[in-house]
This record gives C-alpha cells, structure tokens and sequence, in this order.
C-alpha cells in the first residue's frame, strides 16, 4: 500500500512539473514580432509607389534637391507632412497577427498579385524594395496585408487603403496662388467680352473709371477679388504647355500689380461643361486644372455684370 501511495505522489509530482511548464507564459517566436522594414527610418525611403485596384497609380520620390515630389507629373512637388506620416505608418507593420499561410487565400482577401485594394512599392536609398499588398477590412481599424514573395497573410491596423489613394490632391499643397489682398492695387481682366480693372481703395475694392450714375455690386467685387488672389488646383498638370489647354489664345488674362510687381493669370480651355479650366500663373512653372468656380467669372463677366442694378443701386433709400 505504502508503495502504492508513493507511485502515485511520483505521478501527481511530475503532472503538476507538466502543468506549469505547459502554463508558463512563452515569449513569441522572435520571426511573428518581425517589422516589414526591420532597420529602416522614414529618411531611407525614396520613392513610393500606390496603385489601386483599378490599375491606376501615382509614383514619388524624394530627391535630395527638390524633396518629395510626383514623378508623373514633370516633379510637381510633394507635401512632405502628407507623404511622410503614412510612410512611419508603413515602417510599423509587423509580422505579428497571421491571418493564413496559405496562397489560396490570397484572392479572396485581396492580397494577391492580381487582386488587390493597394498595391505598394517602397523603395530604400540603398535599392531595396519591399511590395506590400493591402486588401480587405473585416473591420474599420483592420486590414489584411502581405509581403510579395511570401505566402503568409496578416493583418494590421496601422494602415488602411483609405489614407493611400492615388490622386495627386491628396499629396500635394492644392493652394496654386495665394497673395494677400492688401498687397495687390489693381486687377485687371482680359477676355472675349472686353476689359475691365478693380481698384483696391485703401482696403475697399471698386471699378476704375466709375462714372457718377454708376454703382458696384460689391459682393460680385470682392468675390472676383478673392477669386483672383486665391486659387486652388484641382489637379497639376505638369509644365508642358499642350495646344489642347487653349493658352495660345487665352479665354482670359488676370493681371495683378502687387506691391512686388506683377502677376498673370492666364486661363484656357474647359474640357467638358462642369469640369475645371486649364490654369498657367505667372508664380509658378506648372500648368494646373482649376475648378469651374473659381475662375469661371474672369471668362464670362463684363464690367456691367459689376455694377448694381438700377433698383439694387436705390434700395434703402427714400
């Protein structure tokens, strides 16, 4: 009996050894802890590539003259506190939530090389470049990704194919022409209809040569003001001028005298009705496309399109 007993308290010994070794917390294997870009600073990078799923695509690179800026569009510069912030989102990825090991997943979450939501390239000074996959979201703050060359699927939520989209406005500065307004004294417009100059009169803007019968629509005024003084691209178009942006014979010029000279505006063609004009600035060596809006008065205004109304004119008086 007696050694009966000690057989088992051997055994209760040697499951209760068992039971803690099986329960004591295991640091995780060193290779699921892994970053994508193990070494790697946002200074490194140089160029990045998104493309989406429907194959279009937009390529940066950071040049040691010029910054960040789009190679696609003859360099047009880059805001680098858009790039660089998603590029430290980038060099968070782990290795660190598997989702499968499988390749014959990869369509389904979107991560394969043919089906996709992201397609990203990053490339390192040294040339080293790592694809990175993004594809579906099984919610907000998740997204599967994976490594080109590998079959492993993971998930992440530093990241979302939200924040990488492919059009130029959500890079660049979309602000083409900013001049403060108590710095500009005149601005003249040009076009089909005639001519026609404001006149900035300590701060208040009227028509040069108002005769006395005549009275501004000041609202019309101050907004062509602030029209001519702010403009903001829809998209950059590069620094070729094409016959296609109607320059030659501009639909109209604005011409600012500011305290630092002059500055042109010259506005060409619309492509369809509702879209932006093609847009060239004296400031800058790029063509631009601008919305309808906000040139849109320059081509189409008269200077009797500027004065009030006869019954405007009288109203609030007796």
């Amino acid at each position: 009996m007696k050694r009966s007993q000690q057989i088992l308290a051997a055994v209760l010994v040697v499951q209760i050894v068992l039971s803690a070794v099986m329960l004591w917390p295991q640091p995780a294997a060193t290779v699921d802890a892994l970053p994508v870009f193990e070494g790697i600073n946002t200074e490194d990078i140089v160029d990045l590539v998104i493309t989406n799923n429907t194959g279009d695509s937009m390529t940066m690179h950071k040049s040691d003259t010029d910054g960040w800026v789009l190679v696609d569009v003859d360099d047009y510069p880059v805001d680098a506190t858009r790039v660089e912030p998603i590029i430290e989102k980038l060099l968070l990825l782990k290795l660190n939530r598997l989702v499968t090991r499988t390749s014959s997943s990869h369509r389904q979450l979107e991560v394969a090389a043919d089906k996709f939501q992201r397609r990203i390239s990053v490339t390192t000074a040294s040339g080293d470049e790592t694809i990175i996959y993004l594809g579906t979201a099984p919610r907000y703050s998740a997204t599967h990704f994976r490594i080109d060359g590998q079959d492993e699927t993971y998930m992440t939520s530093e990241v979302s194919i939200w924040e990488l989209n492919v059009t130029p406005t959500s890079w660049v500065n979309t602000s083409y022409l900013s001049i403060d307004k108590s710095e500009v004294s005149q601005i003249k417009v040009e076009n089909a209809e005639g001519a026609f100059t404001l006149l900035n009169e300590e701060d208040t803007w009227t028509l040069a040569g108002l005769k006395s019968d005549e009275t501004v629509d000041q609202t019309k005024i101050d907004s062509l003001v602030n029209n001519a003084t702010s403009i903001t691209l829809l998209q950059p178009l590069g620094k070729a001028q094409e016959a296609s942006y109607g320059l030659d014979d501009p639909l109209a010029t604005v011409t600012l005298v500011t305290t630092d000279g002059m500055v042109t505006v010259e506005i060409g063609t619309q492509e369809t009705e509702g879209s932006g004009y093609v847009v060239k600035s004296s400031e800058s060596d790029y063509y631009v496309q601008v919305a309808e809006f906000n040139v849109s008065a320059f081509v189409e205004n008269t200077r009797d399109d500027l004065l009030a109304q006869p019954e405007d004119a009288g109203s609030g008086t007796e």
